[in-house]
């Protein structure tokens, strides 16, 4: 509901609204409210029965008849539309009243039913699927609307697009540069619509779809729709077509891709209502039309009324879309809006495609190309043949592994290929999407090759494109082999001879030598290789064309750049397989694996590729991995993989035979631990290394009986099982077992007893006391005590002071061992300190590490005292075939090399510290963050519905984590009550990373449904 800002006077009173009701209606009204209307008054009512209306005041000017058109198509629509007004009879049963107000003044009056809703504007996120709901709602009121007539057609009306021309007449004073952008979409206009007005289909419009009028409900945490749409008063006569362009004028503002939203709202809309070929052509300069009707027509009003802010309502974000729409080429446009249809993207290429399959072309290096003279080479995001992402700066190196894979051969790079070579930032279209997809072919073949025309044509442009990762010497040549048919073809990569060769406008024959192939770094710093692509319209550009493209529009550049193929005919498959398998790998996984094994995400991603902070999926769209600690120094850290490459390639086997690697690993990673833990054992996972600290407990101590804190998880083996609250309460789980005391998890923001100090960490220490004494009251011994340093499965939850120092006295008072389970919080991630222990001044008896250890090579391991060793070694062996093998050991100190060179554990703290103090900054505006804590990169959010009674939020912590993965950010929930976005990344974040995702995170938390 929008109240009537101050600087808008009432017509008449509130006090005269409440007589009308009580005069002419059957309406009992308990409060009345001004609403802001630009003609029209509007008073917003509530009854006494609890329904709601609305009471219109008609402006003056408004006609008998155009007041009668409204109504007349409100009672149409009422037919078969619940989400327009409908009209409330008087007591006399009319439509509208005529009133005289105190001033003596006769109005006309009309009540409709209040419709529930958001105004759009106000409504976030404006998701594909509600843009996808208004696009079916305006189909069914355009279908709808074909069957009204009336005799009042406002062909007059200003604000009616066939007057679109007479903008000209309010642009009085207006800077010269936007008077240029208007003058350029009235040519526009001009050439485009005006030719096609009497080809397009008219009828009664609704004229105002716009963002105040399009009223939108949630009903759920993800599900949004249209729940009504208001004011009819601009109701004209005019293309149908133009319902829609009014809409996406308006849907197109303030989105980071207008062309994208537009496209959601058009493929519904044209499934509801189909669209002809002549409206798609002139449905893009009509929405500019619209938009410069607005900017014109408020211009005018605002010197007129300066007073009236109603006017000006939508002229920023109006300008900025012409602004923004002013750079993109009608016929792209076009072809975005005929892809949203379901056609062929570009009308032209079909037939273009048609004329090159017949044909036969002079081979492109003078001579054929066949299965025995060419490779083709998967340069895919999963591929392996270009090695790290790290290396594809480096050309020498790439270009070497290329040419030594390829030996005489012409290598094959693919069209149609999503490449992780086109993962840097000259390739961003945004944080999460890349211009990642090849629309060329490419050959592969040494500098000095030379190129020749396999068909006649002219020289479009010849220029150099100066620019690391960009064409270099670039020829593009024209052909038009027959008066319809008219293409071009890019040679991209060449030697800089090539610019003396040709002039624009010169003739080539087929056959003709056109340029040699280049050498980096000239040709943009490339393998040696000529890029040969095919363009069916160059949509103005000049020199260049976008050799690769994003996957949000792949089928428009697709169409607008077919297979090259078409001309080289080489007799191989030159596309990979991109048919999406998601579902195919969902179905396989349910056949063959575990099926009790997740999937992450609603919609589920298929990862590819991982570097340093990020995972790349199969289209190169990049997420910010803020979520798995295993890469501790980063997916595919270049030093962890050369480490484990190297010892590889010398030796890799088991224990039973002496080897450096190993002492140097044990020794580097005891220095890190307080004595007395010094002696190490090394296994594959965490889950074994706890398991390994069970057998050393229970051999140490004689006893078998573990004190483990509730909803702690601590491995997936049958004997870690019964020591997880978290798995063995849950579902599928078979209760605590005998040999297992739970302890109340130390919960100091929401348990019994809140806050994080000594006195709170004492008392939770006592249900270990307690748990302490179920075990002796039974006549048995404690064998040992789990605990996490911060609290994982719990809800990242730090202990409170002196809680495991209290703890750890108690458990040894009693006999038994302190075991530390560092497997996610150790090696530097908690920033104060090397292990999460050292934050409660402790030392354990049994430390246990897992694979972030190897960076997610299978390494762990469990450091102990030379006491428990010594007692373990009691006369049957331990053997593990593949702990603390020479590769193994190798990584592993390369990991704990990485950390002490790059001072990660400080970097933890400081970007750490800075993360929360951001997350912290929010909490006052947005109360759904209850809890903000951790430490170093380990953290947690809880959140929270009520501040009072900390009810939580788990359905919208759900709902968050989905929407930042949509948007490139990887979580996940953690705590007893699902309500807590964990975040433990890779500890090479910056703060550059962080203030991504801050900005990122807040722009999720202004959605409608979280407030």
């Amino acid at each position: 509901m929008v109240l009537m800002e101050d600087n808008i006077r009432p017509i008449f009173s509130i006090a005269e609204a409440q007589t009308i009701l009580d005069e002419y209606y059957t309406i009992q009204a308990d409060t009345i409210t001004e609403l802001s209307a630009e003609l029209d008054r509007n008073f917003y009512v509530q009854a006494a029965d609890g329904s709601e209306y609305i009471l219109k005041v008609a402006h003056a000017s408004l006609s008998p008849q155009i007041l009668d058109l409204q109504n007349s198509a409100l009672k149409h629509l009422a037919q078969t539309l619940d989400i327009f007004p409908k009209i409330i009879l008087s007591k006399n049963h009319d439509d509208t009243c005529v009133i005289a107000s105190q001033s003596g003044d006769s109005y006309t009056v009309r009540v409709l039913n209040y419709l529930q809703g958001m105004p759009l504007v106000d409504f976030r996120p404006n998701t594909d699927a509600l843009l996808a709901d208004i696009g079916h709602q305006l189909g069914k009121l355009s279908d709808a609307m074909q069957t009204f007539t009336h005799t009042e057609q406002r062909l007059d009306y200003r604000w009616n697009v066939l007057n679109f021309l007479d903008v000209m007449h309010y642009m009085d004073g207006m800077a010269d540069d936007k008077q240029a952008i208007i003058h350029h979409f009235v040519e526009l206009y001009s050439e485009v619509v005006a030719p096609k007005l009497d080809s397009l289909r008219h009828s009664f419009i609704y004229n105002d779809a716009n963002d105040h009028n399009i009223l939108v409900q949630a009903q759920s945490l993800e599900d949004y729709r249209v729940s009504g749409m208001i004011d009819f008063g601009d109701m004209v006569y005019s293309p149908t077509i133009m319902e829609l362009a009014v809409n996406l004028a308006y849907v197109m503002m303030n989105k980071q891709h207008p062309l994208h939203s537009a496209k959601q709202v058009i493929q519904s809309y044209h499934k509801q209502f189909p669209l002809t070929e002549d409206e798609i052509f002139v449905l893009f300069p009509l929405v500019c039309a619209r938009l410069c009707m607005s900017v014109c027509i408020s211009w005018y009003q605002q010197k007129q009324e300066p007073d009236n802010a109603h006017l000006s309502i939508s002229e920023t974000d109006a300008w900025d879309l012409l602004h923004t729409l002013h750079s993109v080429h009608p016929n792209y446009a076009y072809y975005m809006f005929r892809s949203a249809c379901n056609i062929p993207p570009c009308p032209q290429t079909q037939p273009i495609i048609d004329y090159l399959s017949a044909q036969k072309f002079h081979p492109i290096l003078n001579y054929q190309l066949t299965p025995e003279n060419t490779d083709i080479l998967d340069l895919t995001i999963g591929s392996t043949e270009l090695g790290n992402v790290d290396d594809f700066a480096d050309t020498p190196y790439i270009t070497a592994r290329i040419f030594e894979r390829l030996g005489n051969n012409i290598g094959i790079g693919r069209y149609n290929e999503a490449r992780p070579i086109y993962l840097g930032d000259m390739f961003d279209i945004d944080h999460h999407e890349r211009r990642a997809v090849h629309i060329g072919l490419d050959l592969f073949t040494y500098a000095q090759t030379p190129i020749y025309a396999p068909l006649a044509g002219t020289v479009y442009s010849v220029q150099e494109n100066v620019g690391d990762k960009d064409y270099g010497p670039t020829l593009i040549l024209k052909h038009q082999p027959m008066p319809d048919i008219t293409f071009y073809t890019l040679y991209g990569h060449l030697d800089a001879s090539v610019l003396d060769m040709w002039d624009e406008g010169d003739a080539i024959s087929a056959g003709d030598k056109i340029a040699l192939i280049g050498d980096f770094p000239r040709n943009g710093n490339w393998t040696p290789h000529v890029h040969f692509q095919v363009i069916t319209d160059m949509l103005n550009n000049h020199g260049e064309f976008a050799g690769v493209t994003g996957t949000r529009y792949r089928d428009v550049w697709l169409s607008l750049s077919p297979n090259p193929n078409l001309i080289l005919k080489i007799p191989q498959q030159t596309e990979p397989d991109n048919a999406s398998n998601h579902e195919q790998i969902i179905e396989a996984r349910k056949k063959h694996l575990n099926p009790s094994m997740s999937i992450s995400y609603h919609d589920p991603i298929k990862i590819e590729r991982g570097y340093m902070h990020h995972l790349y999926d199969e289209n190169g769209h990049a997420y910010l991995d803020c979520v798995n600690n295993v890469p501790h120094v980063g997916h595919s850290n270049p030093r962890v993989v050369k480490a484990g490459q190297r010892q590889m390639a010398v030796l890799n086997t088991n224990t039973r035979y002496l080897h450096d690697t190993i002492v140097e690993f044990s020794e580097r990673l005891c220095a890190k631990l307080p004595d007395p833990l010094s002696v190490c054992f090394f296994v594959n996972s965490g889950s074994e290394a706890n398991e390994l600290a069970i057998r050393l407990a229970r051999t140490y101590t004689g006893t078998t009986d573990f004190i483990v804190t509730d909803h702690a998880y601590h491995g997936n083996t049958s004997a870690l099982i019964d020591l997880s609250p978290y798995k063995f309460n849950g579902l599928g789980g078979m209760g605590k077992p005998d040999h297992v005391q739970i302890a109340t998890i130390p919960d100091g923001y929401r348990g019994e007893k809140r806050g994080f100090s000594s006195e709170v960490g004492r008392y939770y220490a006592q249900s270990v006391q307690g748990a302490i004494n179920n075990i002796t009251e039974n006549g048995r011994r404690v064998a040992g005590f789990f605990s996490e340093g911060i609290l994982g499965t719990g809800g990242q939850l730090p202990l409170p002071d002196d809680y495991l120092k209290t703890a750890y006295a108690m458990v040894r008072n009693a006999g038994g061992l302190c075991i530390a389970d560092e497997v996610q919080v150790g090696l530097g991630r908690v920033g104060r300190h090397f292990w999460a222990f050292e934050l409660q001044d402790v030392s354990p008896d049994i430390v246990t590490i897992g694979k972030p250890l190897g960076n997610g090579h299978p390494l762990a391991a469990v450091i102990t005292t030379r006491e428990i060793a010594d007692a373990f070694n009691n006369g049957m062996e331990y053997f593990n075939t593949f702990a603390g093998n020479p590769v193994s050991c190798a990584i592993g100190l390369e990991v704990l090399n990485i950390i002490e060179d790059n001072n990660l554990q400080q970097n933890a703290l400081e970007v750490g510290n800075y993360w929360m103090d951001c997350l912290r900054q929010l909490q006052p505006q947005y109360p759904i963050i209850g809890h903000v804590r951790g430490s170093g990169l380990f953290m947690g959010i809880e959140l929270i519905r009520d501040t009072d009674n900390l009810e939580p939020a788990p359905e919208e912590t759900r709902y968050i984590i989905e929407r930042m993965k949509k948007r490139g950010f990887l979580l996940s929930s953690e705590g007893y009550l699902h309500n807590v976005i964990k975040i433990k990344p890779p500890i090479i974040f910056t703060k550059a990373h962080v203030d991504l995702f801050m900005s990122e995170f807040e722009t999720v938390l202004k959605d409608t449904v979280l407030q």
